[in-house]
């Protein structure tokens, strides 16, 4: 993440030099970069709000962890759909998991990439809430 941050800086102090008196420039990607826009969240509360702003640019493997940081479950999501399909997980939704309380995310380059990580990680740790032979 230090090595994007600099990079980003060091685009954002290009432009400004070229374009010469235009500093709100600068000060969005500043603002971009302290807000962790450009990136998303990794990790949140296993919650409507903790789930909101996920990174969703890419395809994710996600784990829902209990408050001990078991993992519960281990999933794949589409570019664009992370949001939507952590919450088909949430109590009283239809994919339930139960007792989650965190989420973490991985970005992965392609969904081949992100399921061929889901089934290298539910086979090493077995989360009980993964149907067995999916």
């Amino acid at each position: 993440m230090e090595g994007l941050r600099n990079y980003l800086t060091a685009q954002v102090e290009i432009i400004n030099q070229r374009a010469k008196g235009i500093p709100p420039l600068l000060n969005l990607g500043r603002y971009l970069l302290k807000e962790k826009i450009m990136a998303g969240k990794k990790s949140g509360s296993f919650d409507e709000k903790g789930i909101d702003g996920l990174a969703k640019d890419k395809p994710v493997v996600y784990t829902i962890e209990d408050n001990k940081g078991n993992n519960l479950y281990t999933g794949v999501a589409k570019r664009g759909r992370v949001e939507e399909r952590l919450k088909e997980h949430l109590p009283g939704a239809a994919d339930a998991v139960h007792g989650g309380a965190k989420v973490k995310i991985q970005q992965k380059s392609s969904i081949a990439e992100a399921e061929k990580t889901e089934a290298r990680i539910i086979k090493r740790q077995q989360p009980p809430q993964n149907k067995k032979g999916k």
